[in-house]
């Protein structure tokens, strides 16, 4: 189980003194500024007012932000580096938060979440398809629509959790609802499993990020599992 409580110990600001690397050289991304290190509460609103903030999870580090947030979702792929057609995975804090997400459930599929949650398992689920019916709101629904589709990566499902995390789990609670998820890192390259180790990776800013939610990962050594909700099919 996580050791880090949602509040954590250490939420203090960063240093904005570019941090080094274990070689001494000091990475260019960060040398502006590093997102400063939060506790939930000023992570919860930095989420509400459009930011992406990086947060501890089951395994290692994750960046998230308001899932129905067309700027914010764009900035985290921009952020990593992230092809727009991989989607992302929404995380919350019990199943009824992930409805809007979701199409009608049958009941050998809520069984199937209903024993793995809370916990490290990922289901790839039936996704809703957002339209709007009032042409006065098509803005809106343009919005969503396009949301939906960078969340989805183009397909007709989407990639879902109800963790046990304490730290995911306040986050979610506090924002009332669901948070993106996807590791803290740039394509490619290692997953991050510290607070630090994030620091010093990414910049702060609307080129980086906007805070670090302060608390340790629960310790697992690989990332959730995937699951096809309809078959019961391990992805991962």
């Amino acid at each position: 189980m996580p050791n880090g409580s949602p509040d954590g110990d250490r939420s203090t600001a960063a240093s904005t003194t570019a941090p080094a690397s274990n070689d001494g050289a000091v990475n260019p991304r960060t040398a502006a500024a590093t997102a400063p290190i939060v506790d939930v509460a000023e992570a919860v609103r930095s989420i509400g007012a459009g930011g992406v903030v990086a947060y501890p999870t089951e395994a290692v580090f994750g960046i998230g932000c308001d899932p129905s947030s067309v700027d914010a979702l764009r900035r985290v792929l921009a952020i990593k580096g992230r092809a727009p057609e991989k989607g992302f995975i929404l995380v919350a804090s019990e199943r009824r938060q992930l409805a809007p997400w979701l199409a009608p459930l049958e009941p050998a599929w809520r069984s199937r979440m209903d024993l793995a949650w809370p916990g490290p398992v990922t289901f790839i689920v039936p996704a809703t398809w957002p339209v709007s019916a009032d042409r006065d709101a098509q803005s809106d629904a343009d919005s969503t629509d396009t949301a939906a589709a960078l969340l989805r990566g183009g397909r007709r499902t989407i990639a879902v959790r109800v963790s046990d995390h304490p730290v995911v789990r306040a986050l979610c609670e506090g924002c009332g609802h669901p948070l993106v998820s996807t590791s803290a890192n740039l394509s490619g390259r290692p997953a991050l499993r510290t607070a630090e180790a994030v620091a010093r990776e990414f910049a702060k800013g609307s080129a980086g990020l906007d805070a670090i939610v302060a608390g340790e990962t629960g310790g697992r050594r690989t990332p959730s599992d995937i699951v096809d909700v309809r078959t019961g099919r391990r992805l991962r």
